[in-house]
């Protein structure tokens, strides 16, 4: 009886050890097929991230290229109207046709940039959108004061009937004398020395731009 019970439990254990056997082996395929596809979704998901990466890499490149070229465009046409600025209110020559001129270059410097800020702002930084808020602010009173100059002249010539100096003025050390007197008031006008101002801040802002690209 007692070895009959015995055989039992042998081929008892020995049937349990091959399930056993069998449930490890499935167990371990499982956890290698797992591994395999979590190993390739991991992949794929780096792929598509590398992918990703480089496509905004190309973005970025092409956005710094593009605002690159903008900030220098913008920083020439704010130098022309610097020069045009510094022309009207320190002229090398004081007649009353050069006094014209001058304001006149002054409205079209100005046009051109503020043309080219709209047209461009989409590319600009917002602490150069901020101070390009600043000083066209300041320019649409620095422009109508001297617009009124410029009216007042156009004016005088009408009542003349000429626009000749010799018969405006007389005399060249009188035009010239008139219009120093002009310039001088104009200058000493709070946001006609504020303008300069503004336009060299924004040129500091720029050039502090480019200056970070090479650090």
């Amino acid at each position: 009886m007692e070895k009959i019970i015995a055989e039992q439990f042998e081929i008892y254990f020995k049937e349990y050890k091959e399930q056993m056997l069998l449930i490890l082996i499935a167990f371990f395929i499982l956890i290698l097929i797992v591994q395999s596809v979590s190993s390739l979704i991991l992949s794929n998901k780096i792929e598509k991230f590398k992918n990703q990466l480089k496509k905004n890499e190309i973005t970025f490149n092409k956005h710094s290229e593009l605002q690159i070229e903008c900030l220098k465009n913008m920083y020439n046409n704010l130098v022309d109207l610097h020069f045009a600025y510094t022309a009207l209110i320190n002229p090398d020559y004081f007649s009353h046709e050069t006094f014209k001129n001058n304001i006149k270059s002054l409205t079209i410097y100005y046009n051109l940039n503020m043309n080219f800020f709209h047209r461009n702002k989409i590319l600009l930084t917002d602490e150069i959108i901020k101070q390009i808020s600043v000083m066209n602010s300041r320019i649409l009173l620095v422009r109508e004061i001297y617009e009124s100059e410029y009216n007042s002249m156009v004016d005088f010539e009408d009542r003349v009937g000429t626009n000749d100096p010799q018969i405006l003025y007389s005399e060249p050390e009188n035009e010239v004398s008139e219009i120093k007197a002009r310039i001088n008031r104009i200058n000493s006008i709070e946001n006609i020395k504020k303008f300069e101002i503004d336009i060299k801040e924004l040129r500091k802002k720029i050039e502090e731009y480019f200056k970070k690209l090479i650090v």
